[in-house]
């Protein structure tokens, strides 16, 4: 279980609005049934997992609040990669809102604007043999692409690579305007 005053390891994740959360979970979980992968929140990473005090991390996130609006982005591929995190996932385009949003949190989180943002909300996580992934893959992609999925709050995560993803667990939630 998280603490809030030490140095633990959190994420920043950007959540889709309820129907969109709704939706990824319902393809997250098949996936995880049909290929015995792990279940979990689907999300997109603004800040992945390092150590940071959760009490000065939320002052920061929420020192972003005022002005900040939901954003909306079009899904522009479903895509495949090698990486355990990024198996098979939405891919959004870094520009607009979302850039920004994820620009302003940089700085105002790590004091630093990072240079490799590649926004997606992962649909499976884990090693699934290449033909079914892209059978798979070929599917969602004909129900995805195109689509525009609004995300309306940020969230503070007890998450990171040092931690089990069936550990992981919502500890700030901040909703953002419109």
């Amino acid at each position: 279980m998280p603490g809030t005053l030490t140095c633990e390891s959190y994420s920043v994740w950007l959540m889709p609005e309820p129907d969109w959360a709704r939706e990824f979970k319902r393809i997250v979980d098949d996936f995880a049934e049909r290929f015995g992968t792990p279940q979990f929140i689907p999300h997109l990473t603004l800040i992945g997992g390092r150590p940071f005090d959760r009490v000065d991390l939320a002052r920061r996130v929420s020192s972003l609040l005022p002005g900040s609006r939901a954003v909306w982005r079009p899904i522009v591929d479903v895509a495949l990669g090698a990486s355990y995190f990024r198996s098979f996932y939405a891919l959004f385009g870094a520009e607009g809102a979302l850039l920004g949003l994820k620009k302003r949190m940089d700085r105002a989180v790590l004091g630093v604007e990072a240079t490799d943002f590649m926004p997606h909300v992962s649909l499976l996580y884990g090693e699934v043999e290449a033909g079914r992934k892209a059978a798979a893959a070929a599917e969602i992609r004909a129900k995805l692409s195109g689509q525009t999925v609004r995300f309306d709050r940020l969230e503070i995560v007890y998450s990171g690579d040092d931690v089990p993803v069936e550990d992981w667990e919502t500890v700030e939630a901040f909703r953002l305007d419109g």
